[in-house]
């Protein structure tokens, strides 16, 4: 093989290494944390998609299908 081919194929599984390391090693918990909890209370939820399907009903009228 030639010097080019293996200095690439150090390289690529140095990197891959290094990924898998990181990844290894990295906190998912507050991602997993933020991402599992609501972010705005259900009041203020309710509010807003009351207000959104009125907007919609304004622009469509009132769909009478049921689902």
């Amino acid at each position: 093989m030639k010097r080019s081919t293996i200095t690439s194929i150090a390289l690529l599984a140095a990197l891959v290494g290094s990924l898998a390391a990181s990844a290894a090693s990295y906190d998912y918990t507050p991602t997993i944390a933020t991402s599992a909890s609501p972010r705005f209370p259900d009041a203020w939820l309710d509010a807003q998609l009351q207000a959104a399907t009125v907007t919609c009903d304004d622009a469509v009228g009132v769909q009478r299908a049921k689902p």
